[in-house]
C-alpha cells in the first residue's frame, strides 16, 4: 500500500509512492483530515486526480511536502494542478525551482514555506489574494516585506527575520497574529496594527520592549529564547494581556507586580532557571492558571506560597527534573484548595492555533 494512515487527534495519511484511482477514492472514503504529506513532490498524474477525486470534496485537508530530500534541485511545478488546495505546507533544505506553480493554485488560503536556500520571492506578488495565513522560514534576510501588500485578507503570519519593508505590515487589515523567529530593530510598527492581539517572539536580540507600552490590541504574548532580556515589565504594561507564555528567558529573576492588571487570565512559564520571584502574581485579579515547567530545582518551595494566596487562581502545577520535589509542590497545591492540573493545553492552543503541526 503506498500510504499510511495515521488515526490520531490530528488525523493524516503519509504517501510512500504512487497511488492508483482506486486508492485515492480509498481515502475519499475516510474523508476529511489534517493533511496528507510525503517526502517528495508526486508525479503530475497522482496530483490531478488527489485534486479531482479528494481535495474538490475535501479542500480542508492540507498537503504537506516535508523533509523534500534530493541531491538536485527540487522542481515544484507539478504542483500547478492542485486547483482546489487550500494549504499547503513545503519544507525542505534543497533549493528549488517551479515556485510560479504556486500563484496558479486560486484557491490557496494557507501557505508555509520553511525551505531554507529561497532566496527569490517575486512569486509572491502573484499569489492568491485570498490567502489568510504565511508562513516564510528561509535563511535569507534579502525579502522586502512590502511585496505582500496585496494580501489583503491575511490574518497569520509567521517569519524569519525580515526586517527590509517591515512597515507594510501595518497595511495589512486584518492582521491579527505575527510570529517573528528573531527580533525586529523596532517594535513601534506593532502600534500601527489595530487588529494585532496575538505577539509571538521566538528567539532574537531584544532588551527592550518600551515602545509598545500601553499597547492596547494585544491578548497574547509569547516570548521564547530571548538571552539578553533580563525584566519583563512589558507583560504590566499590556493592558489587555489574557495569556502569557515565556520560556528560556534565563536572566528573568522576577515576575512584575501585576496587582492592577486586570485582564491576564492563563501565565505558562517554562525553563525560566533563575526565576524566584513569584511574589508578582499575587494580587493579579483575575488570574485562572498558572503553569511553571522545567522549573530550577532550587527553586523554593515557599516561592509558590503567593500564587496560591490569589484567590481567583483554579489551576496550578509545577514541575521540575526531581520526582520528589514535583510530589512536594504538588501537596502544597492540593493544600491550598486549588486544582493540582495543567492548563497548558489551552495555553498553547491559544497560542499556536494559526500555525500548529501543519
Amino acid at each position: 500500500m503506498p500510504y499510511n494512515i495515521t488515526l490520531a487527534a490530528d488525523k493524516y495519511v503519509s504517501l510512500s509512492g504512487r497511488l492508483t484511482e482506486n486508492e485515492i477514492e480509498e481515502l475519499a472514503a475516510i474523508g476529511a483530515m489534517d493533511r496528507i504529506e510525503a517526502s517528495f513532490v508526486p508525479l503530475p498524474d497522482d496530483l490531478a486526480m488527489l485534486n479531482e477525486l479528494y481535495f474538490q470534496k475535501f479542500p480542508s485537508t492540507g498537503l504537506r511536502l516535508s523533509g523534500l530530500a534530493s541531491k538536485n534541485t527540487i522542481d515544484l511545478k507539478n504542483l500547478s494542478s492542485l486547483t482546489y488546495l487550500q494549504k499547503l505546507s513545503l519544507d525542505g533544505e534543497q533549493n528549488v525551482v517551479g515556485t510560479e506553480a504556486l500563484t496558479q493554485l486560486p484557491r490557496l488560503k494557507k501557505l508555509a514555506l520553511n525551505i531554507k536556500p529561497l532566496c527569490e520571492f517575486n512569486f509572491l506578488r502573484n499569489v492568491s489574494n485570498g490567502l489568510e495565513q504565511l508562513s516564510l522560514e528561509t535563511k535569507s534576510k534579502s525579502l522586502d516585506l512590502s511585496i505582500l501588500k496585496h494580501f489583503k485578507n491575511l490574518r497569520a503570519i509567521n517569519l524569519s527575520i525580515f526586517r527590509k519593508g517591515i512597515e507594510a505590515l501595518c497595511d495589512l487589515p486584518l492582521l491579527e497574529s505575527l510570529t517573528f523567529k528573531g527580533s525586529p530593530s523596532s517594535f513601534d510598527f506593532l502600534n500601527k496594527m489595530p487588529k494585532l492581539k496575538r505577539l509571538r517572539i521566538l528567539r532574537g536580540s531584544a532588551r527592550d520592549f518600551s515602545e509598545i507600552y500601553g499597547n492596547k490590541t494585544i491578548k497574547v504574548l509569547q516570548l521564547v529564547r530571548i538571552p539578553h532580556l533580563d525584566q519583563i515589565n512589558l507583560i504590566s504594561n499590556l493592558p489587555n494581556l489574557e495569556t502569557l507564555e515565556l520560556s528560556q528567558l534565563c536572566h528573568i529573576t522576577e515576575l512584575p507586580n501585576l496587582s492592577g492588571h486586570n485582564s491576564l487570565k492563563h501565565v505558562l512559564l517554562e525553563d525560566l532557571k533563575s526565576l524566584t520571584d513569584l511574589s508578582g502574581l499575587e494580587h493579579c485579579p483575575n488570574l485562572e492558571t498558572f503553569d511553571f515547567s522545567m522549573c530550577p530545582i532550587s527553586l523554593p518551595l515557599d516561592s509558590l506560597v503567593p500564587v496560591l494566596r490569589n484567590k481567583h487562581l483554579q489551576h496550578c502545577s509545577v514541575s521540575t527534573a526531581s520526582a520528589n520535589k514535583n510530589q512536594l509542590f504538588s501537596l502544597i497545591i492540593d493544600s491550598s484548595r486549588k486544582k493540582s492540573e495543567s492548563g497548558c493545553a489551552n495555553v498553547r492552543k491559544a497560542i499556536t492555533n494559526d500555525f500548529g503541526d501543519f
